[in-house]
């Protein structure tokens, strides 16, 4: 890892990102013209979940269609069962 300058008077228009607790840490300038350091969900991290969602509905398909639907609203709802 590496320390990236966040300070408001040297920054510059580039992408300065770094990745921490699962999250993609960016800084930026809002419309407004605001210092602005902004987070969203790690690509690596949001693919592997996908990813684990997709083969467990597949596993479902044999139950039909009412069985997938359950899951994936539980899921959704980020229920535990």
């Amino acid at each position: 890892m590496h320390n990236v300058p966040f300070s408001r008077e040297n920054y510059e228009f580039e992408t300065h990102t770094f990745y921490f607790l699962g999250f993609t840490h960016y800084v930026h300038r809002s419309r407004g013209g605001y210092f602005v350091v902004g987070r969203r969900t790690e690509r690596k991290r949001f693919h592997r979940k996908l990813q684990a969602l997709s083969e467990r509905l597949r596993s479902l398909r044999v139950h039909g269609g009412t069985a997938m639907l359950r899951y994936f609203r539980q899921h959704m709802q980020g229920c535990k069962c």
